[in-house]
């Protein structure tokens, strides 16, 4: 069975060969770690799937550390990102589970929407409808010839 990161670089490679372009909002602690997973997705995607995917850090940066006021702990000693962190201004260690849940859904729903094709989909969910409606049809037609 396919895993999730097989099965992510499968639907990936599809919207690529649609001309489209395939995006990870991307959402985590800030911390050494934290701020530079973006980047290791990406790397990984292409070195790993041959797929080109953004990976769009929506939370957490400095900026909305300072700006929420969250609290911070000490970097953890033994990444080794640690110090090249600290060395360009890290503030510490703050966990994502420090944002208020629904600023959170917020910042969530409101990174979706900006990517999100309202019409895309009414017109998908029309084709499904239809679709649906067609088969039922369908299999009532054959139930009646049983």
């Amino acid at each position: 069975s396919l895993t999730f990161l097989d099965q992510a670089a499968h639907r990936f490679k599809n919207a690529e060969s649609d001309g489209k372009k395939p995006i990870i909002l991307y959402f985590g602690d800030y911390d050494a770690t934290g701020v530079d997973i973006p980047r290791k997705i990406q790397e990984s995607f292409i070195e790993d799937f041959n797929v080109d995917v953004d990976v769009i850090p929506i939370a957490l940066s400095k900026e909305q550390v300072l700006a929420w006021k969250l609290p911070n702990a000490p970097s953890k000693p033994t990444d080794s990102r640690t110090a090249n962190f600290k060395k360009k201004g890290g503030l510490g260690q703050v966990e994502l589970d420090a944002v208020n849940p629904n600023k959170l859904q917020k910042m969530c729903s409101d990174a979706i929407e900006e990517f999100f094709n309202y019409e895309l989909n009414e017109q998908l969910l029309s084709i499904e409808e239809t679709e649906r409606n067609q088969y039922v049809s369908e299999l009532k037609d054959f139930v009646k010839t049983l």
